[in-house]
């Protein structure tokens, strides 16, 4: 039995090692070059921008979603957080990483009620 499977491990490990230098310089060769200088590469993924400001102390769980990188869960703590004095005074709590609000504080705006 342990002869099968050093067999086993041996075959799949040669298998596995002969197939990097299966790749010759032949295959990286494009058959099109002018194909490759002309075709774009999307933009990475990315969290869509808000358009305008989002009052962090009226704004409802859905309007607190469209700033990128707020979810569910970050827009019901902000609003649970309510009320906020400050851009200084919603950052101090930490209601969100520091980071996330570092990306965000030129979005939103604390109204004063």
């Amino acid at each position: 039995m342990r002869k099968r499977c050093l067999f086993l491990l041996a075959g799949f490990l040669i298998f596995l090692f002969g197939l990097q230098g299966a790749v010759s310089a032949a295959d990286t060769v494009t058959p099109f070059p002018e194909a490759v200088e002309s075709a774009e590469i999307p933009a990475p993924l990315s969290p869509k921008p808000a358009t305008v400001l989002v009052d962090l102390n009226s704004a409802t769980t859905n309007q607190l979603k469209t700033l990128p990188w707020i979810g569910e869960i970050y827009s019901r703590a902000i609003i649970k957080g309510r009320p906020y004095t400050s851009k200084d005074d919603f950052a101090a709590r930490r209601v969100i990483p520091s980071v996330t609000y570092e990306k965000l504080k030129d979005l939103i705006v604390v109204a004063k009620d």
